[in-house]
Parts: C-alpha cells; sequence; structure tokens
C-alpha cells in the first residue's frame, strides 16, 4: 500500500507536519514578549503558511555543543500541517532566519514528519 492509497482510505490527504522551535531567551538578557512573538507570528509566519498552525507553550533546554553549559528556557512550538510539497523548505528557512536575526538566536529547530492529514 503506498501513502496515497493509505491517506485515501483514512479520507486524508498527503501533508507533511512540521514542529519549529523556538527560545524565548535573547542572548545577553531579557526575553521575546508576548507582543513581539504575536507580531513575529504576524509578519513572518502567517503570510507563509494562512491556512493555519498551532503554538504550544513550551519549557525546552538546548546545549550549544559539549562544553557548553545547558540553557533552560520558555519556548514556543509552532506546529504545521501543511500540504505535501517541496515548497514548505524555503518558507522554513525564510522563518528560521528571520527569528535567529531579529532575536539573535543561534538555532531554531525544525522537525518534519510525512503523514496524512483530514480536516
Amino acid at each position: 500500500m503506498t501513502a496515497s492509497d493509505f491517506c485515501t482510505g483514512t479520507r486524508g490527504h498527503p501533508a507533511t507536519f512540521i514542529t519549529l522551535a523556538f527560545g524565548l531567551s535573547i542572548p545577553g538578557g531579557g526575553a521575546v514578549s508576548a507582543e513581539q512573538w504575536a507580531d513575529f507570528l504576524a509578519r513572518v509566519v502567517t503570510p507563509r503558511f494562512p491556512a493555519g498552525f498551532s503554538v504550544i507553550e513550551a519549557q525546552g533546554q538546548w546545549q550549544n555543543g559539549t562544553a557548553a553549559p545547558v540553557i533552560r528556557e520558555k519556548s514556543r512550538l509552532v506546529w504545521i500541517a501543511a500540504p505535501e510539497s517541496r515548497e514548505p523548505d524555503s518558507k522554513l528557512d525564510a522563518i528560521r532566519d528571520a527569528y535567529k536575526k531579529q532575536f539573535n538566536q543561534v538555532s531554531v529547530a525544525a522537525f518534519t514528519q510525512q503523514g496524512c492529514a483530514s480536516f
């Protein structure tokens, strides 16, 4: 059974599921405010995925290399179910690059998975 057959059997369509992880601590002090986050979503994320996405509040941690300290911080996960295509790659790069530049971040994690979606 192909992925397309499976999706038809579940009344779904092929989709790419994307999770982006955004740390809210700003290096050197401070944090991304609720207003800054809302503005970023409106200006950067929504135009690229206008069909919708979900935002999940999270607590995360990461380490930038084994010798670096572990950083624990509030974070946001943006979860997107996008139609299957190559197009999301450039959209994700633009979102990640914009966040890193605006908030002086080293990284924005991205996780993708193929599957089926129905709405």
